[in-house]
C-alpha cells in the first residue's frame, strides 16, 4: 500500500501458495499473459475492455475471441456469482472463509468488494442485491483477501500473507 498511497488497493487474482505464480486466466494492457487450461484453475474470468465496458467469460470462449472483443485486463480465480443481471446457483464456491469479489452494475461502475468471514452465498447475495450488479465473480479467499484505501488497511490480511497480484485504483 505504501507504493500506491492515495489509492483503493485490493487482492485480485489467485496465485500458487508454492511458486507465488498467479493463476488463473490473464491479459494484462490487452496481452495474454496464461491462456485458458494452462494451469487447472480458474475457468471463469471477468473482463474489462479496452472501452471500459465489462463482462465475464467462461474457458468455453477462446482467448482469441476475447482479445478480438477488445479485452484489456482479466481477474480470473473464481467462479462467476452473477452474470447479465441473473445470479448463478450456488455451486458451494462461496464458503465460510472471507472472500473477495469483483464486478459491475448496469450502469458500468465498477465494485470491488470483501465479505467478512462466514458470511456464506446466501447472506452476501441478500446484501448486495440492492446494487443490481450486471456481473460479480468470485476472486480469491482465505487470508490472501485484503484492501487498502489511501495508504491505510480496511481489510488486513488474516494471516498476513504477500499476494501475486493487486488491483489498485487511483
Amino acid at each position: 500500500m505504501a507504493q500506491y498511497p492515495d489509492a483503493l488497493i485490493m487482492n485480485a487474482s489467485g496465485f500458487n501458495m508454492e511458486t507465488g505464480d498467479i493463476t488463473g486466466f490473464q491479459i494484462n494492457n490487452g496481452a495474454l499473459f496464461t491462456n485458458w487450461g494452462e494451469n487447472k484453475r480458474a475457468h471463469e474470468a471477468f473482463i474489462i475492455n479496452k472501452d471500459g465496458s465489462m463482462t465475464t467469460y467462461d474457458s468455453s470462449t477462446p482467448a482469441s475471441q476475447i482479445l478480438a472483443n477488445g479485452a484489456e485486463q482479466s481477474y480470473s480465480f473464481g467462479k462467476i456469482l452473477i452474470k447479465k443481471g441473473r445470479v448463478q446457483e450456488n455451486d458451494g464456491s462461496v464458503n465460510w472463509m472471507i472472500h473477495s469479489f469483483i464486478g459491475n452494475d448496469k450502469q458500468n461502475n465498477l465494485y470491488l468488494m470483501i465479505s467478512e468471514t462466514n458470511a456464506g452465498y446466501e447472506n452476501i447475495m441478500d446484501q448486495i442485491k440492492n446494487l443490481n450488479l450486471a456481473n460479480l465473480v468470485l476472486m480469491d479467499g482465505g487470508g490472501a483477501s485484503q484492501m487498502g484505501l489511501n495508504g491505510q488497511t480496511i481489510v488486513p490480511s488474516q494471516d498476513n500473507r504477500q499476494v501475486g497480484d493487486f488491483i489498485v485504483l487511483k
